[in-house]
């Protein structure tokens, strides 16, 4: 089972939107959105904490969540939207 789940995208940047603190913002706040509509099993999480890496042209963008409620068993999640990004690191 589990109480936690992670989830990450790549934001690519060209160096005119680096200094726009707003563009990154922005991006993030539409990826949660995009992940809760998408990712239904994430009904009963809530998001705990957000992960930046900074790479040369985008930033890796990691989600975590965790299940509500701690005392209740979780069903494993569908791994099928799960992306290897190991190829832009």
């Amino acid at each position: 089972m589990q109480n936690q789940i992670s989830v990450t995208e790549l934001i690519p940047y060209t160096p005119s939107e680096i200094a726009e603190e707003e563009y990154f913002f922005e991006r993030i706040k539409i990826f949660i959105n995009k992940v809760r509509e998408e990712r239904k099993e994430l009904k009963n999480y809530r998001l705990y904490d957000v992960g930046l890496t900074i790479k040369e042209n985008a930033i890796i963008v990691k989600l975590y969540f965790e299940w509500e409620n701690t005392n209740e068993t979780v069903e494993e999640s569908d791994n099928s939207k799960v992306i290897d990004i190991s190829e832009y690191l």
